[in-house]
């Protein structure tokens, strides 16, 4: 049993970063928060964070504001000084393995090259935490960090935007019933907005 349940969502901070590839974690976590009435404004644990009650279990949600390859000093600070082991912690991050809106929710796992989650297991010293990875979509003649830190087409927004939705949504249920049911709902391949 947890105490403080946390949803650490990754990206870089910046306005020249908000719209790329790489911050849909970012994404994810604000309309969490949105939803929830929490404000995100509160500058500690090396991150933008803010508290709230979701289906009565207290939440940090958190976006850490020391760029993506080294984020994970910043969710050490939070799981020591709320006394949380790792599986107290939700990662939210894109991942371009997945096609684009697609959403898929682990239990644990490596970092499938991911500097963000690389950073969180080496400050952590364990894969032992969730993360919640938004499809992307692939790249092509680009170099993979063109790619992510490039910016969605209108087309591709109106996707992304589904998919954060549903990523909230899939955040809801992690806290509410755990990992398992999150992961045998929200993994479903046909799974699109309707299906809440």
């Amino acid at each position: 049993m947890f105490f403080m349940k946390i949803v650490f969502g990754l990206g870089n901070p910046g306005n020249e970063y908000a719209a790329t590839r790489h911050n849909v974690g970012f994404m994810a976590v604000e309309r969490l928060a949105a939803e929830h009435g929490c404000q995100l404004k509160e500058s500690r644990f090396r991150s933008i964070a803010g508290e709230a009650m979701i289906h009565g279990q207290p939440v940090l949600l958190a976006m850490p504001q020391t760029y993506m390859n080294r984020c994970g000093p910043a969710l050490e600070e939070i799981l020591e000084t709320f006394s949380e082991p790792p599986e107290s912690s939700l990662i939210i991050m894109d991942d371009f393995h997945l096609s684009l809106g697609a959403i898929r929710i682990r239990k644990r796992g490596s970092s499938g090259g991911h500097n963000g989650l690389k950073s969180i297991e080496a400050s952590l010293g364990t894969r032992e935490f969730a993360r919640l990875k938004i499809g992307i979509g692939g790249f092509d003649k680009e170099e993979p960090i063109e790619f992510v830190l490039g910016e969605f087409s209108i087309a591709e927004m109106e996707e992304i935007q589904t998919a954060v939705h549903l990523a909230a949504k899939a955040a809801e249920t992690w806290i509410e019933s755990g990992i398992e049911e999150a992961m045998n709902f929200y993994n479903r391949k046909e799974l699109t907005q309707s299906n809440e």
